[in-house]
């Protein structure tokens, strides 16, 4: 929802996601939600399949200029007027940042380490605005709790995987150890 927000998206524009995680999964549930359309961006293809039944369009990553290219084929010559990264990878950042359109908002939701190396005429020649997203207000919080109430069958589908609340040790070491396997993992009773 914060991410949805700081973005400005408005009913009817076209926001591409890289990322089809739980983070990614749940950036398209609120976008479409709010009338947005969305192309979901991923190298997983089961990620993927999950996206596209909560109505997004999807695409398969391969590389940053491709990606970048079909991606804008999507959207139309100029880009998309939001794209989000919510994987933190530098090659996702760098797409992005190409393929929003000038005066677009590119929002960075992925965390990392990760350090890049931009032209940064891609910039100022777009006059892009990006922003960071890492936390939500109290008003946000209760609108994705309202999220999760309204899509809940949508949500359910998001978690992969559930173990007893003794077995969080090996459900953790199982979520790191099988990423393509998993896209959420649940502890509890």
């Amino acid at each position: 929802v914060r991410a949805i927000n700081r973005a400005q998206l408005e009913p009817g524009e076209r926001v591409v996601v890289l990322g089809a995680g739980p983070i990614g999964q749940s950036l398209c549930l609120v976008a479409v939600e709010r009338g947005a359309e969305v192309l979901m961006v991923d190298l997983q293809e089961p990620r993927l399949k999950l996206g596209a039944s909560l109505g997004a369009d999807t695409l398969v990553w391969r590389g940053v200029e491709e990606t970048v290219s079909q991606a804008r084929d999507w959207a139309g010559e100029a880009g998309p007027p939001v794209a989000i990264d919510a994987t933190g990878a530098g090659d996702a950042l760098r797409a992005m940042i190409e393929m929003v359109a000038s005066a677009g908002r590119a929002i960075q939701v992925g965390m990392s380490n990760a350090v890049l190396a931009l032209r940064i005429g891609n910039l100022t020649e777009k006059e892009l605005d990006i922003r960071g997203v890492s936390c939500a207000n109290a008003d946000e919080f209760r609108e994705a709790v309202l999220v999760v109430e309204r899509n809940a069958e949508s949500v359910a589908r998001m978690i992969s995987h559930r173990f007893a609340l003794g077995e969080g040790p090996d459900a953790l070491r199982f979520a790191m150890e099988n990423p393509s396997q998993v896209m959420k993992v649940v502890i509890g009773e």
